[in-house]
């Protein structure tokens, strides 16, 4: 079985996506702009979406963004720890648990001062260690960052989509992240916690793995060419009337 190139599964998710919007929202296919590449302007930070949709919903411009995953691009879709939350969180725990045991001391010992600080320094030093330790085996999610998902934030849309190709998706499974879970539950559970969606594209169809949570307001003022698009869905929905 060949492996499809990132510029095929683009296409294939977004032409699955208009024909899933046109149904969801009994639009004609004709009303429906649909664009691969679309760029973000300069003053919002230039960045290329792998397809843009936008169609008018309840007399506003709805647009839908999308980045597209190949297995050449496996590691944009494979987790890895965000350090700096990591380490703030187990500075915060620390620091607050150390601040009791410093009023425990005062408030039920006769301790000195000179004794109190070596001993509060040693509380701080192994509670670090500890709080490090406890968030390693429970291995939250909130510590963890995917560069997918940190692409596809710049590209802001009522509902946003990554789509990846059946092949990555066995490559995901096999690749556990820290010898724990594959890197597809990471993957998923990042999806929804970003309200994105996730869409499996195969040689024959595409598969939504996660809905996207739409969310509210207009985006589309974010792109290029937004008033081009914004003819293009008034042009077409005055031909259709």
């Amino acid at each position: 079985m060949s492996k499809p190139k990132e510029r095929t599964i683009q296409l294939k998710a977004l032409e699955y996506l208009k024909a899933y919007y046109s149904d969801k929202f009994s639009i004609a296919l004709t009303r429906i702009d649909s664009t691969d590449e679309r760029w973000t302007k300069k003053e919002r930070g230039g960045k290329r979406a792998d397809g843009l949709i936008c169609f008018e919903k309840e007399g506003k411009p709805y647009t839908i963004s999308l980045e597209a995953k190949s297995h050449k691009t496996l590691g944009a879709l494979i987790s890895y720890s965000n350090d700096k939350k990591f380490g703030l969180h187990c500075l915060i725990v620390s620091c607050i648990m150390t601040s009791i045991t410093i009023l425990a001391l005062i408030s039920f010992t006769s301790l000195r001062w000179y004794f109190i600080t070596p001993i509060t320094l040693a509380a701080f030093v192994v509670l670090l260690i500890l709080a490090a330790a406890i968030f390693e085996v429970l291995d939250l999610d909130r510590h963890k960052v995917t560069n997918v998902i940190n692409q596809l934030k710049q590209y802001p849309a009522n509902e946003q989509w990554i789509a990846y190709s059946k092949h990555t998706d066995n490559l995901l499974l096999k690749s556990p992240f820290l010898k724990r879970r594959n890197n597809l539950d990471t993957l998923e559970k990042l999806c929804r916690a970003n309200n994105f969606g996730l869409l499996l594209v195969t040689n024959k169809t595409c598969l939504v793995r996660i809905n996207p949570v739409p969310k509210k307001g207009e985006f589309l003022h974010y792109y290029c060419k937004e008033q081009e698009i914004l003819k293009a869905i008034s042009v077409q929905t005055i031909l259709q009337e």
